[in-house]
């Protein structure tokens, strides 16, 4: 995500960018800081968001800062996460998991 430049100094890329908007937009729907779930507990968020109702295209473009790739801006999807608004924090997951073995 970081590009080494001369002399040891790294710098911002492009994915860095997105990968920080990914990371305040799960923060405002999940309610919690990422780095405090492990990846494969991420995953499985995102499979919880599928389960509501999330597209695929958008649940790829937040895959994506864990995968071998170049992240991918998911702006134009945003607004299909706002229906689901108040089923997406952590505590609302935890309990649905539980129910459905997530």
């Amino acid at each position: 995500m970081l590009e080494k430049s001369v002399g040891g100094v790294y710098e911002v890329s492009k994915n860095t960018e997105i990968y920080c908007y990914i990371v305040m937009i799960f923060k405002l729907f999940f309610g919690d800081n990422i780095g405090r779930i492990s990846i494969s507990e991420y995953f499985v968020y995102l499979e919880y968001l599928m389960k509501l109702g999330v597209s695929k295209e958008l649940i790829d473009k937040l895959s994506y800062i864990y995968m071998n790739r170049s992240n991918e801006n998911p702006y134009e999807y945003l607004e299909e996460l706002l229906p689901y608004y108040g089923r997406t924090s952590k505590n609302v997951f935890n309990l649905v998991r539980k129910k459905m073995n997530l």
